[in-house]
């Protein structure tokens, strides 16, 4: 129970009767007696996540997907140890080959500028263990929603919370 309140922390009710339908639905086709944790927390992921991607192509790719998610999760215990990661994952989905999701209900609603540089470089720590082992080969498209994500950070950081000391406090808003 502790790990499917934690995994669905921050999901609305109607998503999590989403997953609840949908976990009942699964048995239902699957004839299972039950409805196992497993089959709970795989429909959490699609409602979170997306549907699992099964392609060929997306299974070649499995071991730059490991290399890239075990770079996040790496460098998030080394520069964050209090943000507890939830779960890591390959298992490529609708939007993502795989991800590292972290227990949201303990999340700083307040960070630092040092923590915003940590999640900016979690965020680069993916693509750069894919390229540490695979060398030019590692550059792939797989990372571009962490750096969507670290160039958002990055900007807001600077235009929106005054934190660069060349502009400095400012709000470009």
């Amino acid at each position: 129970i502790s790990k499917l309140v934690m995994y669905t922390a921050g999901m609305t009710g109607a998503q999590l009767e989403k997953v609840s339908n949908e976990s009942s639905l699964y048995a239902l086709r699957e004839g299972l007696d039950e409805i196992s944790e497993e089959v709970f927390i795989e429909q959490i992921n699609v409602e979170k996540y997306g549907k699992r991607i099964t392609d060929k192509s997306i299974e070649a790719m499995l071991g730059e997907t490991a290399y890239h998610e075990a770079g996040h999760a790496v460098i998030s215990k080394l520069l964050s140890p209090e943000n507890k990661i939830e779960q890591i994952t390959v298992t490529a989905r609708e939007d993502t080959l795989g991800f590292v999701s972290y227990d949201i209900e303990n999340s700083n609603s307040n960070p630092s500028k040092k923590d915003l540089e940590n999640r900016i470089c979690v965020a680069y720590a993916g693509r750069i263990a894919q390229m540490k082992k695979y060398g030019e080969d590692g550059l792939d498209m797989g990372a571009s929603s962490d750096l969507a994500y670290a160039t958002k950070l990055a900007y807001v950081m600077i235009a929106k919370v005054g934190m660069d000391e060349e502009l400095g406090h400012i709000n470009l808003d």
